[in-house]
């Protein structure tokens, strides 16, 4: 857990992709369930466009978090200050991009990835190691197992078997030696059904409208069990992990000045290195350092968008290895709210103290769990990668007026116009620049200098802005799962700012939109009118 005298040299930031369909289609499992699988907007394994929002607001939660530590500076990064890593599958790339919008608003900056579908050794050391194929090793059959069981034929554990017979469908368990099967296939089906609630679909289709949020908790809870014994049990972990792992050591130790034959994930030694991976790579990672982060409250261990995050601080003079989680509750990743999503120290066998470690402690540690003849010392060849975003489209207006810095004391403008054919609007939101100014043809050099002297302010609204704008352009075509994601995000930036007219109309709005799937309340379009009414008034000419 942070500590407030905690200053961090480097941090290491690895986390899971967003929310993403089934990796598989519907047909796949029809023979398990008596009622239909909810169909889902996106192909098979896609980042879904909830899940993009999602991860870009977690990635401004997770700014926060690093701003704090003194790991990234509140304005846009230079150089290699800030290394963003991701895999080469469709929904890490889009997570990638995603968070870095969140990560570092109207900087422009790129992400690094292999080209096209290549594998890339950090995430998946031979493309065909994360297949399962190892047999699990289990004891007692888990209780979960019958509730899923329940869950997917609507029966009670004495009544299952004759249902299944009489609906024509599978049993997970057919006999007690197929446990390891039994157990892989609930894995996937746990998570499916978890993917669906944090997705936002209507409750009456999560699960087949027979499991609410803490049913599901106990269900997924199959998906960490298989995970403890194909993923994160030695030694298939190390076999899959000790590559990236012993250049997350190596990048830990670069910053604490120690040179090793293995290349940093930064070639600066400092700032922030951030690995947009996958549940596979949380678990894998957590077997070769013997972390355990399982929170009863929380209990899905790798959720969309988790985090694990691995830092050298210097603390009264001395030097430690820093180890926690930023994980969100299945109720955050359906709402899209992130402001409640709290740092938890990391359990570390070998460590005197939970989440910390000596330095010596944890070289020991990697040491003994890194298999030297699956690390290959040079890191693969990854290009910047630009990719493309959710940003605004239309030519909506924002008047702007002069807003004095609470902390600088200085004077400053965002763009006075967001879609700008000139000046797109990602370049122009969050700048100290009028748009006159930014528009009109400097350089990409010159506009990155100038974000350099930008204060928390004026990211704090040009991001109000941009989603003032998503939010009218998703309810205009009646996407208005997005409109409600905007609405409480404009809410949660205004409130700590004191822009409490914004604020209240943002709440007022999000009342009336009601949770996702449901149908709105009467009202909510002359209440979101408000809200851009209340952010003119607030940044506009008055």
């Amino acid at each position: 857990m942070a500590h407030a005298k905690d200053h961090a040299q480097v941090e290491i930031v690895l986390l899971r992709h967003g929310i993403r369909s089934p990796t598989k289609p519907n047909a796949n499992y029809v023979d398990y369930a008596n009622a239909s699988w909810p169909d889902w907007p996106v192909a098979p394994g896609m980042l879904t466009a909830h899940g993009h929002e999602g991860m870009r607001a977690i990635g401004s939660r997770l700014r926060q978090e690093l701003v704090a530590d003194g790991a990234m500076s509140k304005s846009c990064p230079m150089g290699s200050s800030l290394v963003l890593i991701g895999d080469s599958t469709p929904r890490n790339r889009e997570s990638s991009v995603a968070l870095r919008e969140g990560l570092t608003p109207g900087c422009g900056t790129t992400y690094l990835a292999m080209d096209g579908a290549t594998n890339n050794p950090l995430f998946h050391y031979r493309r065909d190691d994360d297949d399962d194929a190892a047999p699990a090793t289990l004891g007692s059959t888990p209780p979960a197992l019958d509730e899923l069981q329940s869950v997917l034929l609507g029966c009670e554990s004495a009544t299952c078997a004759d249902i299944a017979r009489r609906d024509g469908k599978k049993l997970l368990l057919s006999t007690p030696d197929a446990l390891p099967k039994a157990m892989k296939l609930a894995g996937t089906l746990s998570e499916n059904l978890m993917l669906a609630y944090v997705e936002g679909m209507p409750l009456d289709t999560v699960a087949f409208g027979r499991g609410d949020v803490t049913r599901l908790g106990r269900i997924i809870t199959l998906h960490n069990d298989q995970f403890a014994v194909t993923k994160k049990a030695m030694p298939a972990a190390s076999l899959a992990a000790s590559n990236l792992v012993a250049h997350i050591v190596a990048t830990l130790d670069a910053a604490n000045g120690v040179t090793t034959d293995v290349a940093s994930l930064t070639p600066s030694h400092q700032g922030v290195v951030v690995l947009v991976g996958h549940d596979t790579n949380l678990a894998n990672v957590a077997g070769v350092l013997g972390l355990d982060w399982h929170d009863t409250s929380r209990p899905d261990d790798y959720p969309p968008g988790g985090a694990l995050l691995m830092a050298l601080v210097e603390r009264d003079g001395k030097r430690l290895i820093r180890i926690d989680t930023l994980m969100p509750s299945m109720e955050q990743l359906r709402e899209g709210r992130f402001d409640a999503m709290r740092r938890r120290p990391v359990h570390v066998a070998g460590c005197s103290h939970p989440g910390e470690c000596t330095v010596d402690e944890f070289a020991a540690i990697a040491k003994r769990g890194i298999d030297r003849s699956r690390v290959d010392p040079a890191l693969p060849v990854m290009r910047a990668q630009q990719g493309r975003g959710a940003r605004p489209r239309t030519g909506r207006k924002f008047r702007q007026k002069p807003m004095q810095g609470r902390r600088s004391g200085h004077t400053m403008r965002t763009s006075s116009q967001i879609g700008d054919a000139r000046c797109p609007a990602w370049e122009c939101v969050d700048t100290v620049a009028t748009s006159a100014e930014l528009c009109s043809g400097p350089t990409i050099g010159e506009k990155r200098k100038m974000q350099q002297n930008q204060e928390a302010d004026t990211f704090t609204m040009g991001e109000i802005i941009f989603d003032a704008v998503e939010m009218n352009e998703a309810a205009v075509s009646g996407n208005l799962d997005v409109s409600r994601f905007r609405a409480r995000r404009i809410a949660s930036l205004a409130a700590p700012e004191g822009l409490d007219g914004i604020a209240e109309a943002a709440h007022a709005l999000t009342r009336l939109l009601g949770p996702p799937g449901s149908e709105p309340l009467p009202g909510y379009g002359a209440a979101m009118v408000n809200v851009s009414a209340e952010i003119d008034r607030a940044f506009g000419e008055g």
